[in-house]
C-alpha cells in the first residue's frame, strides 16, 4: 500500500506527532498507520526522533537572525493575545482553530495576503512554547460557581413542586465491551506479560427516577446501524434502545430525540411537570 517514499519536512513531522497524540490512548501503530495514511515504519521513526525534531525546530527559531517585521508580526501578537484569553476561559484550542483564527485576525489588521501554513503555525508554537496536552477530567465543562448558586437557590424551589416519582436522572458512560482485565492472579515468582488493549466501545445511557420506581430501558449507541450479530433479530425487540453513529458517541440529535420521545411522556399524571 505504501510504496512511494516521501521525504517529510520538519513541520510535517511535528504535525504528525501532534496528530498521533490526539488519538485515543493505547492506539496501536497499525491503527495510527491506517488513520494517518503513513507506513508503520515511518510512524515509528518519527516517534523515536520526536525530541530531535523539536530541538531542530527550536534551533531554527532561536538562531534566526532576521526577525519578521510589519503585518506578520501584528498577526503573531494578535493571535498570542487571543490564545491567552481563550485558554484562560477554558476553551480547548486545536491547530486548525489557530490557523483559522490567525487568518481572520490577519484580515482585521489589513494583511489580506497572510496565509497560515503548517510551517508558520509550527514556528509560532515553538516561539511561544506552546505544547499539546491531553485534557483530564471535566473541570472546564461548566461554570461551577454559577451551578452551585443555582443548586442552592433555584433548584430547591423547583423540586418542592415535583414528586420524587417525577424527577429523573440520566447519565452516560463508555463501555469497552472487549476489554480484558489489567492484571491476573499468578504465582508469586511469575511475571504477567501485557497485551494490546481492545479499544472498541459503545456508549450507554442510564435513566431512572429518584424514587427508583421507574427504571428506563438502557440507551445503547454503537457504530453499526445494523450490527451483524443482530441480523436476524429486530432491534425493536432488544431489551435496550439502540442508536448508532460512526463514533458510537452521544450526539445532540440523539439526545433531542430522547427528550422528545422519552422524557416528556415520563410524567403522565402531570402535563406541566418539569424533567431535569
Amino acid at each position: 500500500m505504501f510504496r512511494v517514499r516521501k521525504d517529510l519536512s520538519l513541520a510535517q513531522k511535528l504535525e504528525i506527532i501532534d496528530n498521533i497524540k490526539l488519538q485515543p490512548l493505547g492506539c496501536s501503530t497499525r491503527c495510527l498507520s491506517e488513520i494517518l495514511g503513513i507506513p508503520k515504519s515511518t510512524i515509528a521513526r518519527i516517534q523515536l526522533q520526536e525530541q530531535v525534531s523539536r530541538e531542530q525546530a527550536h534551533s531554527q527559531v532561536t538562531t534566526r537572525k532576521r526577525k519578521r517585521e510589519g503585518k506578520d508580526s501584528d498577526v503573531d501578537e494578535a493571535l498570542t493575545q487571543w490564545f491567552t484569553l481563550a485558554t484562560s476561559r477554558g476553551v480547548q484550542v486545536s491547530g486548525p482553530i489557530l490557523k483559522a483564527k490567525s487568518e481572520d485576525l490577519a484580515r482585521k489588521v489589513g494583511n489580506d495576503e497572510f496565509k497560515a501554513t503548517e510551517g508558520w503555525l509550527s514556528r509560532w508554537k515553538v516561539k511561544h512554547d506552546i505544547k499539546f496536552k491531553r485534557a483530564h477530567g471535566e473541570k472546564a465543562s461548566a461554570n461551577s460557581d454559577g451551578a452551585d448558586e443555582w443548586k442552592l437557590t433555584k433548584l430547591p424551589q423547583i423540586l418542592a413542586k415535583i414528586s420524587l416519582e417525577d424527577i429523573y436522572n440520566a447519565d452516560e458512560t463508555g463501555l469497552y465491551y472487549r476489554a480484558t482485565p489489567d492484571g491476573s492472579l499468578c504465582f508469586k515468582h511469575e511475571l504477567i506479560a501485557g497485551s494490546k488493549k481492545a479499544m472498541e466501545r459503545i456508549t450507554v445511557l442510564c435513566c431512572v427516577n429518584v424514587s427508583g420506581t421507574d427504571k428506563k430501558k438502557l440507551l445503547v449507541i454503537g457504530k453499526s446501524k445494523k450490527p451483524r450479530c443482530f441480523q436476524q433479530i429486530s432491534l425493536q425487540k432488544l431489551p435496550v434502545e439502540y442508536h448508532s453513529n460512526k463514533n458510537a458517541w452521544m450526539t445532540s440529535a440523539i439526545f433531542i430525540e430522547l427528550g422528545q420521545n422519552k422524557m416528556q411522556p415520563m410524567c403522565p399524571n402531570k402535563a406541566d411537570s418539569t424533567v431535569l
